[in-house]
């Protein structure tokens, strides 16, 4: 299993742990917007550092925080707009008046006619960097890594209810098996193994997940067993009718009994399936 799978959030699959890659980029993005604003101390003394003719170094210093916040630079101008005051961070204008650089004129020689007409703020208000998509316009640390940790499509089952009151151990086994990587036969053929497979609860069929999880004849049993405990008029056949069971009008409790009761037969199969094949003990 791919360890980027394990840092999706939740609804896309994934278990939700932090993946200090991305932590680590939404860090300099985080420092990247403080040397952007230019409010506090050190930033204002790294701009004097990699600042050469009011345009940045492209070059890295060693032993220094430009590095990361170079490579989460130009992130930050695409995801961010200046709200003008006094117009100092561009220096387009001087005393209430537009100074437009010459090379910028000869480059766009209808720019200044366009904006002549234009008033100029009389308020001394400094320029500010505002976030799009931002309430107060600031960058939270939370809205940088949601940015570097890009959201995958959602999985077909990501509506399944996860309960925190179910043993984790049961639930890994659904969510490894809901990613088909229970390692069963016919996984283990997939990747390259070549060996006669056999159920190890009925002795009737080949290994495949269909079989072994709903199929098999041992797994019936328990299917059917729960079913009429919870009085349905529909078998339980895959996993999609795992999902029917919970689409129900449930109370809080019932549902959490249920979900316990369905990730503890899938692990309760696993787990008699490994029992007879690696300890040659029958599970009745």
């Amino acid at each position: 299993m791919a360890w980027k799978t394990f840092c999706k959030r939740l609804n896309e699959g994934g278990l939700g742990i932090l993946s200090l890659k991305a932590y680590n980029s939404a860090t300099n993005m985080q420092l990247s917007w403080k040397f952007l604003n230019g409010s506090q101390q050190w930033s204002k003394l790294l701009s004097g550092r990699v600042k050469r003719n009011c345009s940045l170094i492209k070059y890295s210093i060693k032993y220094s925080l430009w590095s990361g916040i170079r490579e989460a630079y130009y992130i930050m101008l695409e995801n961010c707009v200046w709200i003008i005051g006094n117009g100092r961070i561009g220096d387009w204008w001087e005393n209430h008046a537009w100074h437009i650089n010459q090379n910028i004129q000869l480059a766009f020689p209808n720019l200044l006619p366009t904006i002549a007409d234009i008033s100029l703020p009389d308020l001394e208000v400094a320029d500010e960097l505002v976030w799009k998509g931002s309430a107060n316009g600031c960058l939270s640390f939370k809205q940088a890594y949601n940015l570097i940790l890009k959201p995958s499509p959602l999985g077909t089952w990501s509506s399944f209810p996860w309960d925190k009151d179910s043993p984790p151990a049961h639930s890994m086994i659904v969510w490894i098996y809901l990613h088909h990587k229970i390692p069963t036969d016919e996984n283990l053929t997939l990747h390259g193994f070549a060996f006669p497979s056999i159920c190890s609860l009925c002795l009737a069929s080949a290994e495949t997940y269909d079989h072994l999880f709903f199929d098999c004849q041992f797994a019936k049993n328990i299917w059917i067993w729960l079913a009429n405990n919870l009085q349905l008029n529909y078998s339980i056949n895959s996993f999609l009718d795992c999902n029917k069971i919970l689409a129900e009008s449930w109370s809080h409790q019932a549902k959490a009994v249920i979900i316990a009761c369905i990730v503890g037969t899938f692990y309760q199969i696993w787990k008699a399936r490994n029992k007879f094949r690696f300890e040659d003990k029958k599970t009745l």
